[in-house]
């Protein structure tokens, strides 16, 4: 069974079981649009984090969220089986799987007695001086950036949300993060029209600029095992750019309006 979270305007964040879509726990206390979520990668039912309006970095326990499901449904099961022999029906023995699947909470998609449950942040921090606009896990789960309207971007450690790299250089905003899926490397895009990679084995130095959009860069992602960077911009344009040299290699003008969403996929990273 697979999972998604949710931030939104009305400051929570939710959970969700998938397909069923049915909401499994939510957190409050931001106190502030909530405006970005990244799951753990490596063991995705572990944490996740978000950020937004109310400048606060958050990190949710998913794992403990889900322990506590998965007892609180065995609880509930064997009271009801329990109801159930005192009212004389019969209990029907479950096969050892089915068992398995309850004590485990693998089965998130089917009944439940139990309702929504309460998230629990295990770390917080007044991550930025403005709205943070964008938040990703590395691909190891040890750490998280955030990029912000304070023209910063920052990592820090999980869980702890320990600070690790404030990395300044941006004129404008930043919109977009990526680690580097093979470097110890942030990439991040801003309103300034420039994309920056970092170096984080050195505390967080900028060995690369990507000069040329003529608009914000809302969207950048790593493509070709981090050979490539793909971005998308306020101008409607894609782009493609050599990590290697910081040029455009390619450019599809297709779009009429600003790019807001952008994603690679498939075996050969191609662009969507």
């Amino acid at each position: 069974d697979s999972l998604v979270v949710s931030g939104a305007k009305d400051n929570e964040v939710r959970v969700w079981a998938v397909p069923s879509g049915r909401c499994l726990a939510v957190g409050v206390g931001h106190v502030g649009a909530v405006a970005a979520v990244a799951l753990s990668r490596k063991q995705p039912g572990k944490l996740f984090v978000s950020g937004g309006a109310d400048k606060l970095l958050k990190v949710w326990d998913l794992a403990a969220m889900l322990t506590a499901r998965a007892e609180a449904e065995a609880t509930a099961r064997t009271t009801q089986e329990g109801l159930n022999a005192v009212d004389g029906q019969p209990v029907k023995k479950k096969k050892k799987k089915e068992a398995k699947a309850e004590q485990t909470g693998a089965s998130l998609n089917g009944p439940s007695p139990i309702g929504v449950l309460a998230l629990r942040a295990s770390a917080a921090v007044a991550a930025h001086d403005k709205d943070i606009n964008c938040v990703v896990v590395s691909p190891n789960d040890q750490l998280v950036a955030s990029g912000s309207q304070d023209r910063t971007a920052k990592v820090w450690r999980l869980p702890s949300l320990t600070p690790v790299a404030v990395l300044r250089g941006h004129r404008r905003g930043v919109w977009c993060v990526e680690f580097s899926p093979v470097d110890q490397a942030l990439l991040t895009s801003s309103g300034d029209k420039t994309i920056k990679l970092w170096s984080l084995a050195d505390g967080g130095s900028c060995i690369r600029t990507f000069d040329g959009s003529q608009a914000s860069v809302l969207r950048a992602s790593f493509i070709t095992a981090g050979t490539q960077v793909l971005s998308a911009g306020a101008d409607g344009l894609v782009k493609l750019w050599s990590v290697k040299s910081g040029e455009c290699q390619a450019t599809y003008d297709e779009h009429a309006g600003k790019i807001w969403a952008m994603s690679t996929g498939g075996s050969q990273d191609s662009m969507m």
